[in-house]
């Protein structure tokens, strides 16, 4: 099994949400590969992920963007995206949950979620592992 510090997967976020989400990933060791999948599209999301560039490289945390184009006639938007919101860590233990990594999920949403450990983690982490094998890297954009 790989051994991973962090992935973390969620659709929304905000300048907060990625210091919320820097917590875990400055707690764990160097050498770790940290893994933030979002989906990329929302202008605050693009914004905050620019902004925080330099901080995500700093962690040698990897941006991947899952969105799956479908065909238009099928569907509108023609977009295939995730609403799941879990934390991965070291393939033992997982969070859960419906808290975007925003600041109003924080500190206003009444939100849920779990924290899951030893082999009911599996499955999660094989999850993770098929979204991250098909989600692409995202370019840099050193000059946006």
């Amino acid at each position: 099994m790989r051994v991973r510090a962090d992935c973390d997967a969620s659709p929304f976020l905000d300048r907060d949400g990625l210091e919320w989400i820097g917590q875990p990933f400055e707690a764990t060791p160097a050498g770790i590969q940290r893994t933030l999948v979002v989906r990329g599209r929302d202008e605050v999301e693009v914004a905050a992920l620019r902004a925080y560039r330099s901080q995500l490289r700093s962690w040698s945390a990897k941006e991947l963007k899952y969105a799956i184009a479908h065909d238009p006639s099928l569907r509108t938007p023609a977009l295939e995206t995730f609403h799941a919101k879990i934390i991965l860590a070291d393939s033992d233990r997982a969070y859960i949950g419906s808290a975007n990594m925003t600041r109003w999920s924080r500190d206003y949403s009444l939100e849920c979620g779990v924290i899951i450990s030893g082999p009911c983690v599996k499955p999660v982490a094989t999850l993770l592992d098929a979204i991250v094998a098909i989600a692409s890297e995202e370019p840099s954009q050193e000059n946006a």
